[in-house]
């Protein structure tokens, strides 16, 4: 071969060797250790070489065989010769990877030893490419797990290759666990409907976005929001899926939540509404029955009830009563109304017995009705749960109970409980203020009465005091002429004669006047104590006309009376029934016409167990609209300037004051003026048969003898009067003119009897009567009060202070003799 060939094949291997050199990812050296003196490694001697082109790059331009490793490779750190130096004395192999820092690249270093001459084998390989791979992997997998979304992939069986992080949290699995497991075995078994029109839109369009629900691991049911891609490669065959998942599951159930309460919120809009517009009607409406009902159907409405009532509390008498009811029967509502609170056994009685709403879910097994007619009632009825309110309004006042029932078992919610307390507070206020405003439209017309009734009053006070003057002053003008008369004419002639006459027709009269006005004041006002006793009817009033006779005479009116044929007895104060009788023919014999007759019945009326005196005259009459007011006080039908009637107008009312203390009453009728009047005293039957007694009277025994009687008055002409009356009749009698002077002249007088004014000028006639009680000599002196005080207060003030008997001015003499005469 010439050297020309030579030269060529040589140039030809050496490229082929530059070319492979330059390739090649791996080097190769042979090398021997080079120790110190104390056996140490400190250096290596390269022996042979094949170096890649990575690192030959690095190499000093002179080195090659025989030179150390660090003059060969200047990139070689000194931690080599340790590690090589490990290896030639252990005779064990080691691998690692090494940066090398100034080359910026990745080797992988594997070194064997040989066994001999401290001789070792390096290879050296350049891996950056592959850590670059590995480190960009790791990011993208680091980046996947800190991401807040479940990633996976799946292979074309939809078998999971790979899973993050948050998946792993997700679906419950761990990744291991999750590899080759298919996606297939995630979906729940009932969303297999929903879970195929997912997987057509993913083949179809190559990929989903929308909820997905998934089983994890234990079992839980999750929405996820889901955005799946099909994978395909350069030919465009599917390879699998890709896929990223957020668990929605508390999303969801927010949102659930959020309907529920939309819901909830648009039906408690629409109940307040219905309240609203409630208190709208309660203000417009003033009828409480109404009110009632409209409350019921909304409350049942409420809380969608079967039946249901309102009960008002009668706090009076301690129960509740039935006002407005939906659904109950007859037998339901004799069963509720006027059931009691307080030992009542109903969920109304119990609401109200704690002020607290009370539910019942089981009827049947409620300790409530347990063994109470109640309970068969309802349970008839097919109620199962029932509900009881108090109605209580916003000042504290309990008005009643709104009750509700159901025929299925009903659980009632937050909403239907608060807008019952609602509805009950604006129902207890609407009720309260309407019972508010009835009573003060009841006041408003009991004002209106009242007023009108004080105008009439005031009216008949003015006619009355017109009256009063009229009739005082002609007794007492005739008083004072027949005095007058008295001086001037012979004391024993006809004229004074008749003067006393008119002295004494004229004083019956003021005394008449003076007792009506007395009697028709202690009626009003209650302060008439009846003494009553059997009376026989016939009887009693044979003796009232036969005292009336001489005024029927007086002014040409027959007087006829007609009696039943057998008794009529009653249980009655004989004065009081004597007065009334005569108070009607004394106003008869007034209106009565001249020649005209009065007639007076006694009857019974067996259906109304009445005993009936009729007063019948045929004479002026009354007018329709005067009846209702015929028995008030100071009332008169005639009202002429002339009164001939006379009197004050208080006779009738004397008499519907005794019948009605009797608990009687007195009615009077006429058909108008010019038509006549009959009066019917009506008096209750005795149920005591008094048909077998007999009436017994005794005779008072009387005493007739001479008395010491003291008489103290601060009116002279009085004190001394009666001195002469009481002289008369044949007693001693002295006088003293006021409490001093009185006491002083009875330590001297010794009287057997005390008759004292009380309104005494410096000493009372109570403190007299005190005086004289605690004085031993007067221990049994008879001390009589005769006074103008006598009221039933002034009577009993006089007893106390420890007066024997208590009179009033003017005296009946008779009535004084009687007294005196019982004195032994």
């Amino acid at each position: 071969m010439s050297d020309e060939s030579e030269f060529i094949e040589l140039k030809m291997n050496s490229e082929i060797h530059d070319l492979l050199y330059d390739h090649l990812s791996e080097g190769f050296a042979l090398a021997q250790m080079i120790l110190n003196k104390k056996d140490q490694p400190i250096d290596y001697e390269i022996l042979e070489f094949d170096i890649s082109y990575t690192i030959h790059k690095s190499l000093k331009h002179n080195q090659g065989y025989g030179h150390s490793f660090k003059e060969f490779l200047s990139v070689i750190e000194p931690e080599w010769t340790q590690k090589f130096g490990d290896i030639v004395r252990s005779g064990k192999s080691v691998k690692y990877d090494k940066y090398i820092k100034v080359l910026d690249r990745w080797f992988e270093v594997q070194a064997y030893s040989l066994h001999r001459d401290r001789q070792f084998i390096i290879i050296i390989a350049d891996i950056t490419e592959r850590k670059n791979t590995e480190e960009k992997l790791t990011l993208q997998a680091n980046l996947l797990s800190s991401v807040h979304d479940a990633v996976v992939a799946y292979d074309e069986n939809t078998n999971f290759i790979y899973c993050n992080k948050m998946a792993e949290q997700i679906f419950g699995w761990s990744a291991h666990e999750l590899m080759g497991q298919s996606m297939k075995e995630l979906f729940p078994s009932n969303t297999s409907k929903s879970r195929a029109k997912a997987l057509v839109k993913l083949y179809e369009e190559g990929s989903y976005i929308g909820e997905i629900e998934y089983r994890r691991k234990d079992g839980m049911i999750i929405n996820t929001d889901a955005h799946l891609r099909m994978l395909v490669n350069h030919k465009g065959e599917y390879k699998g899926l890709v896929g990223s998942f957020r668990d929605i599951t508390q999303r969801k159930q927010k949102e659930e939540e959020l309907k529920i309460l939309q819901y909830d919120l648009a039906a408690e809009v629409e109940a307040l509404n219905k309240l609203h517009s409630l208190s709208a009607h309660f203000i417009l409406k003033d009828n409480l029955q109404s009110i009632y009902e409209e409350i019921l159907d909304v409350s049942m409405k409420l809380t969608h009830a079967d039946r249901g009532h309102i009960a008002m509390l009668d706090k009076q008498a301690g129960n509740l009563k039935v006002y407005a009811h939906q659904g109950l029967t007859e037998e339901g509502i004799n069963y509720f109304h006027c059931a009691p609170v307080q030992h009542g056994r109903s969920v109304a009685s119990a609401a109200l017995k704690t002020l607290q709403r009370v539910i019942v879910e089981d009827v049947a097994q409620s300790p409530i009705f347990k063994g109470t007619p109640g309970l068969s009632i309802l349970l008839s009825r097919g109620i199962k749960t029932m509900q009881a309110t108090p109605m209580v309004s916003s000042s504290g006042n309990v008005v009643g109970v709104l009750e509700t029932m159901h025929e299925v078992s009903h659980l009632f919610n937050e909403r239907e409980l608060r807008m019952l307390d609602l509805l009950a507070r604006q129902a207890a206020d609407a009720i309260e203020r309407t019972i508010a405003e009835e009573a003060i439209h009841q006041n408003e017309k009991r004002a209106i009465a009242l007023v009108e009734e004080l105008r009439k009053m005031n009216e008949n006070k003015n006619q009355f005091l017109s009256m009063l003057s009229h009739e005082l002053r002609n007794p007492l003008a005739s008083i004072m002429m027949s005095l007058s008369l008295l001086d001037r004419v012979p004391l024993g002639g006809e004229q004074a004669r008749q003067a006393k006459e008119v002295m004494n027709r004229q004083t019956a009269q003021l005394s008449r006047l003076v007792d009506d006005l007395l009697e028709v004041t202690r009626i009003t006002r209650n302060m008439i104590n009846l003494k009553k006793e059997p009376v026989e009817l016939n009887e009693l009033t044979s003796r009232a006309v036969e005292d009336c006779k001489v005024q029927f005479e007086k002014n040409n009116v027959s007087l006829k009376v007609k009696l039943t044929a057998a008794p009529i007895y009653l249980e009655a104060d004989q004065a009081r029934l004597t007065q009334a009788i005569g108070n009607l023919l004394h106003n008869a014999s007034k209106y009565t016409s001249i020649g005209d007759q009065t007639l007076v019945t006694v009857s019974k009326d067996e259906d109304n167990q009445e005993a009936v005196i009729d007063v019948w005259d045929n004479g002026l009459g009354i007018k329709p609209d005067v009846l209702p007011d015929l028995f008030l006080p100071f009332i008169q039908v005639e009202s002429s300037l002339d009164r001939g009637g006379g009197g004050l107008g208080l006779g009738l009312a004397i008499v519907k004051g005794i019948a009605e203390l009797h608990n009687g009453k007195v009615i009077a009728f006429s058909e108008g003026l010019g038509k006549g009047t009959k009066f019917s005293l009506r008096l209750p039957l005795p149920k005591i048969n008094y048909q077998s007694l007999e009436k017994q009277s005794q005779a008072d025994e009387k005493f007739s003898r001479t008395l010491r009687i003291l008489v103290i008055d601060d009116i002279r002409d009085v004190a001394e009067i009666l001195c002469l009356l009481l002289r008369h009749l044949g007693h001693e009698v002295v006088s003293a003119y006021n409490g001093i002077d009185g006491i002083a002249k009875a330590k001297e007088f010794r009287p057997e009897v005390l008759i004292c004014d009380i309104g005494l000028p410096d000493m009372n006639g109570y403190e007299v009567a005190r005086s004289m009680r605690g004085d031993n000599d007067f221990k049994n002196t008879l001390l009589i009060a005769l006074t103008g005080y006598v009221q039933p207060d002034d009577k009993e003030r006089a007893l106390k202070a420890g007066f024997d008997v208590h009179l009033a001015k003017p005296v009946d003499l008779a009535v004084l003799e009687k007294i005196l005469d019982k004195v032994w």
